[in-house]
């Protein structure tokens, strides 16, 4: 997550607390179609709520393996 980026600016700068909240009804909206179109390959499902740059999509293979994840 720390390479992902919105806008030039990562998602995360790999230092800073991650914490959960419930999602407001918008957000949940996106996560139910999200959840009906997509096809976790290891039943984690990942849905962003901000515009990704570099077009990158859950299609693309991701090295389980690397930390932070990394598109092959």
């Amino acid at each position: 997550m720390a390479e992902t980026k919105s806008g030039g600016v990562p998602l995360w700068d790999g230092k800073a607390t991650l914490r959960a909240r419930i999602a407001l009804p918008n957000e949940s909206a996106v996560f139910a179609e999200a959840k009906t179109d997509g096809q976790p390959s290891d039943g984690m499902m990942l849905v962003y709520l901000v515009e990704l740059d570099g077009g990158a999509t859950d299609e693309e293979p991701v090295d389980p393996g690397a930390f932070p994840p990394t598109r092959i």
